[in-house]
């Protein structure tokens, strides 16, 4: 039997649940139809940003972080995904616009804010939308 993209998600929800986080649907989320990357919370709540790096951006430096992001090619899928989940764990180094401050670390997740996210297992939130 194969193991589907829609089995896969299934699992990784049902991860999150173990560990109270929450889960949301893409399609549960507020957004235009077409949109994959949901740039206000990049651009208005620094999701992208850890520590101070959110103050030290300028407004066209979180414009190029999402234009890199957009800008993953979608002739070769696998590729795209696979740079894209590099960008995601490792994260990047954005060159400053201004070249005498120093360039900088961009991580996409903030994981010193995920313990915020937890939920407690007494919450009635459902974890998962299957």
């Amino acid at each position: 039997m194969k193991f589907t993209e829609a089995q896969l998600e299934k699992a990784f929800a049902g991860l999150l649940a173990q560990e109270n986080y929450p889960h949301f649907l893409g399609e549960t989320l507020v957004r235009a139809a077409d949109e994959v990357l949901i740039e206000d919370d990049l651009i208005y709540e620094h999701i992208c940003l850890t520590g101070t790096q959110a103050e030290e951006l300028t407004e066209s430096e979180i414009k190029q972080i999402i234009l890199r992001l957009k800008s993953l090619p979608a002739s070769d899928l696998y590729e795209s995904n696979k740079q894209f989940m590099k960008m995601l764990s490792d994260g990047f180094i954005l060159k400053r616009e201004d070249r005498n401050k120093k360039d900088i670390h961009i991580q996409l997740i903030n994981y010193a804010g995920l313990e915020k996210q937890k939920h407690s297992k007494d919450d009635s939130y459902h974890y998962s939308h299957y």
